[in-house]
C-alpha cells in the first residue's frame, strides 16, 4: 500500500508505507528548491560556513534548527549589508525551505521570502544567471503550493530554461527543475506529461550518479507512485521493484535505511 498527496512530488517529499515500513523521504538535493549555487566570495565572516551549515541541517531534516539559525544569519547580513544584498537573498533561499512546511508562517509570508529573492537577485545578477533560477523555482513551487498554477507555470519554465543553458540539458540541477515542473503538471492532474518530466529527470540523475545513488532511487520511487496512482500497476511494480533492489545493493537488504525506502 502507498500513501502520498499530489503535493508530496512538488517539494521532493514521498510518503510511503509498504511492508509495514514507513518512511518520509526528503532528497539529499531537494527537488523543489535546489542547493544554492556556487557562493559569491562575501566579505562577511564565516557566511558560506553557515549556508554550508544550514543547508545541512535542511538536508537531514532539522528544520525547526535551520529556520533559527537562517534568521540569525538574516538579521546580521541585513545590518552588516543592508537589505537588498545578494547575501540575503541567499540565506532567503534556505530560509523558505526550511519554514515551507511550517503552519506558523503564512503563505503570504513564505511567498514575500521568495519574491525578495528573486527580485535581489534579478538586481545584483542579472537575468540569466544560474542562481536566479533557484530563487525562481522557489517561488514557482511556493505559488503552486498555494493553488496558482498560471503563476507558477512561467516561473519554473524560467528556472528551467537558465540552468538548461547555464549547464546544459543533462546536468542533475535541470533535473530538480523537470521534477517541480513535474509536481505542478501534477497538481494541474496532467499526469501524462508529469511521467515525462520525472522519467527525463530519472534518466539524468542515473547518468550523473549512478543507478544507486539515493537521488536516483528516490525518483524511481517517485516514478512508481505516479504509475500506481494513475493505475498502471506493472509499469509501478517494475520501479518499485528495481528501486529495492538497487537500495538493497547500495545498504543491504535489512538496513534501516532500506527498509525506511519503502
Amino acid at each position: 500500500m502507498v500513501v502520498t498527496t499530489r503535493a508530496n512530488v512538488l517539494t521532493g517529499a514521498v510518503v510511503v508505507v509498504v511492508l509495514g515500513f514507513s518512511a518520509f523521504l526528503t532528497p539529499a538535493a531537494p527537488i523543489t528548491a535546489s542547493p544554492t549555487m556556487a557562493q559569491s566570495v562575501s566579505p562577511i565572516r564565516g557566511f558560506s560556513n553557515s549556508l554550508r551549515k544550514i543547508e545541512d541541517l535542511l538536508d537531514r531534516g532539522r528544520g525547526i534548527e535551520a529556520e533559527t539559525l537562517a534568521r540569525a544569519l538574516l538579521a546580521k547580513v541585513e545590518e552588516i549589508k543592508g537589505p537588498d544584498a545578494l547575501e540575503v537573498a541567499q540565506v532567503l533561499d534556505l530560509l523558505l525551505r526550511a519554514v515551507r512546511p511550517s503552519p506558523k508562517v503564512t503563505p503570504e509570508q513564505k511567498r514575500e521570502m521568495a519574491e525578495r529573492a528573486v527580485a535581489i537577485k534579478e538586481r545584483t545578477l542579472g537575468p540569466l544567471h544560474p542562481e536566479l533560477a533557484t530563487s525562481l523555482i522557489s517561488l514557482g513551487v511556493q505559488r503552486t503550493l498555494e493553488g496558482d498554477p498560471a503563476a507558477a507555470k512561467p516561473l519554473l519554465e524560467r528556472g528551467l530554461a537558465i540552468r538548461e543553458g547555464a549547464f546544459g540539458p543533462d546536468h542533475p540541477l535541470v533535473a530538480g527543475a523537470l521534477h517541480s515542473l513535474a509536481g505542478l503538471a501534477i497538481i494541474q492532474q496532467d499526469d501524462e506529461r508529469a511521467k515525462v518530466l520525472i522519467e527525463r529527470a530519472q534518466r539524468i540523475r542515473e547518468a550523473a550518479y549512478g543507478p544507486d545513488h539515493p537521488d536516483t532511487i528516490r525518483t524511481l520511487v517517485n516514478l512508481a507512485i505516479l504509475y500506481q496512482e494513475t493505475g498502471d500497476y506493472p509499469a509501478a511494480r517494475q520501479r518499485y521493484e528495481r528501486a529495492l533492489g538497487l537500495a538493497e545493493r547500495m545498504r543491504g537488504s535489512t538496513h534501516v535505511r532500506t527498509l525506511n525506502l519503502f
